[in-house]
């Protein structure tokens, strides 16, 4: 094969869509931990050591349920395998999740009579790229202003299940694995706790 042709190759594998990438696993959802500052306002981080909560509780009227997921990249560095083009286009770059919302509780999933939601819905994320054969934390907010509209009755359980979607660094666009995790509503103020979520 000439050099161009190989070159044409690797270009087409660059616009493939690799879907549900077993090599990006989300292994754990934790919660935020606040910092606060004599300077300015409250911040917020996150660790891969954190411990995952069975569920957090969320306060729909006060916070947007911020959490990370811990994705693991197990793509491994691609900069000797080519070394023609060189560089690594392993790493991960997150750029959304894509994140459905159920009440367990309800027939089907359904939400509650008065609530509806945007489901499945597209939210930014932030957070670190997560190198090949590392990982880091990627904050996800699982409820922006105007996902969930309606009063959810107090100690209800949201379902979410999402995953990350995002490009590595040759230009593919790539998923993680996907993750549920649990949410219980509560209405009373201060109720959720962490300044944070």
């Amino acid at each position: 094969m000439t050099t161009r042709t190989i070159l044409l190759a690797a270009a087409l594998a660059a616009a493939c869509t690799t879907q549900n990438n077993t090599a990006l696993v989300i292994t754990k959802v934790v919660p935020p931990t606040a910092a606060t500052s004599t300077t300015g306002p409250t911040t917020c981080s996150f660790s891969t050591a954190a411990d995952e909560w069975t569920f957090l509780t969320v306060n729909l009227a006060e916070n947007i349920g911020n959490v990370a997921a811990v994705v693991e990249n197990h793509i491994q560095n691609t900069a000797n395998a080519n070394p023609t083009l060189g560089g690594d286009a392993s790493t991960f770059l997150p750029h959304q999740a894509v994140v459905a919302y159920e009440f367990p509780g309800n027939t089907n999933g359904a939400p509650p009579a008065g609530v509806t939601v945007k489901s499945p819905t597209v939210i930014p994320v932030s957070g670190l790229t997560v190198p090949g054969g590392g990982s880091a934390t990627v904050g996800v907010p699982m409820f922006l202003p105007g996902v969930v509209t309606g009063a959810v009755p107090d100690g209800t359980f949201v379902r979410v299940t999402f995953h990350v979607e995002g490009k590595l660094l040759d230009g593919s666009t790539t998923r993680s694995s996907e993750r549920e995790y649990l949410f219980r509503v509560c209405t009373t103020a201060g109720c959720a706790g962490n300044v944070c979520l």
